[in-house]
């Protein structure tokens, strides 16, 4: 790939914004992984900010900007300020698909996520025919054919 093709990368809007808690890097590569071989254009932020870049302007930037924001959520990752603020404009912006690696009590939620439904993936076995990955990939494919479409964010 050329530095230019590589620019012409970095530019385009991410088609995902992985929203995690760095205790949970692993699960989240894994679910990076997968999208990236379904040929999404997908923000992790391990890889997606460069060295010397101010990374709450490049975060700011790419989950405003990205089709998808995935949440992946657990009890102490819900509790973390990025995570939240990242799965809030998600929310606001009818793009977020908020997924429970482990095991998540709606009553347990922050208030502003209270009434969110929240795909359980505490069983998900890194396999593409894993039922709960499945409505996960539905969901995604739901709001990537919104943002195609020009239809603005539901709400």
């Amino acid at each position: 790939m050329t530095a230019n093709a590589t620019d012409a990368a970095s530019e385009r809007p991410y088609d995902i914004f992985i929203s995690y808690s760095r205790a949970d890097a692993a699960k989240a590569l894994q679910l990076r992984d997968l999208l990236v071989a379904r040929g999404h254009h997908v923000f992790f932020d391990a890889e997606g900010i460069d060295a010397g870049a101010e990374f709450p302007d490049v975060i700011d930037r790419a989950v405003k900007g990205a089709k998808v924001v995935l949440g992946c959520w657990t009890p102490a990752a819900i509790q973390r300020r990025w995570v939240r603020i990242e799965s809030r404009i998600g929310l606001d912006r009818g793009s977020l698909v908020a997924i429970g690696l482990e095991r998540m009590e709606p009553e347990k939620l922050p208030a502003e996520f209270y009434n969110v439904n929240v795909l359980d993936l505490s069983s998900f076995d890194g396999k593409e025919t894993h039922p709960s990955w499945q409505r996960v990939l539905a969901a995604i494919d739901r709001r990537m054919t919104r943002g195609a479409a020009g239809e603005p964010p539901a709400g």
